[in-house]
C-alpha cells in the first residue's frame, strides 16, 4: 500500500518510498558512492547468449555492480520503518547486536518465521552499521560478517520456503 505525506514547507504531495529514494540517491552521489559505478554496459548490450556464457564470470562481476535492486531494497526498508505497521513483527525478533539471532530462528517451527528473524535483524545490521560503505563502521568488520550470514541464512530460509530451486538446474530461466 502506498502511503502519501505533505510537505508542511511546500505543500506538495509525495510517497514515502519517492521521498527516501531520492534522498538515498543524492547521498550516494554526495559521497562519491553512485549508483552502478564501475559498471560496464559493453558486457551487456547486444551480447548473445553463447557469448555471455563464455565470458560469464566477467558478467556476473559486472553485474555485481548494479545497483538498482539493492537501491529499491534500502528504499523500501527505510520507508518501512517510517509507516510502522510492521514494527510490533520487529520488536518481537530483533535482538541486540551482542545477541544472536540464531537462537530464535532455531526455536521458530515455520520456514517464514525463520527467514523473518534473519531478514529483519539483518536490515537493523545494515541500518545501524551504515549503509555505503564498512569503514563508517565504528564497531568493526566482525558485526558486517554477522550481518551478512543473516542475509544468507534469510536468503536460505527463502529457498526453503519456496521449494529450494537451484540455480544450476536452469539455464537462461529454463529447467533442463
Amino acid at each position: 500500500m502506498v502511503e502519501k505525506f505533505t510537505h508542511l514547507d511546500t505543500g506538495n504531495i509525495e510517497t514515502t518510498e519517492s521521498f527516501f529514494s531520492d534522498r538515498f540517491i543524492k547521498a550516494r552521489i554526495e559521497s562519491g558512492h553512485p549508483s552502478n559505478e564501475g559498471l560496464d554496459l559493453i558486457l551487456e548490450e547486444n551480447r548473445s547468449s553463447d557469448w555471455q556464457e563464455q565470458h560469464w564470470k566477467q558478467v556476473k562481476d559486472n553485474q555485481l555492480k548494479y545497483d538498482e535492486d539493492v537501491n529499491q531494497y534500502i528504499t523500501l526498508i527505510l520507508s518501512d520503518l517510517v509507516k510502522g505497521r510492521s514494527q510490533t513483527l520487529k520488536n518481537k525478533y530483533i535482538v541486540s547486536m551482542e545477541a544472536d539471532a540464531g537462537q530464535i530462528a532455531l526455536e521458530a517451527s515455520e520456514r517464514s518465521k525463520k527467514f523473518t528473524v534473519y531478514r529483519i535483524n539483518a536490515d537493523y545490521f545494515l541500518l545501524n552499521l551504515g549503509l555505503l560503505r564498512s569503514d563508517t563502521n565504528a564497531l568493526g568488520d566482525a558485526y558486517l560478517d554477522k550481518g551478512g550470514f543473516y542475509y544468507s541464512s534469510a536468503a536460505s530460509s527463502l529457498k526453503e520456503i519456496l521449494g529450494g530451486r537451484s540455480e544450476k538446474n536452469f539455464v537462461n530461466g529454463t529447467k533442463q
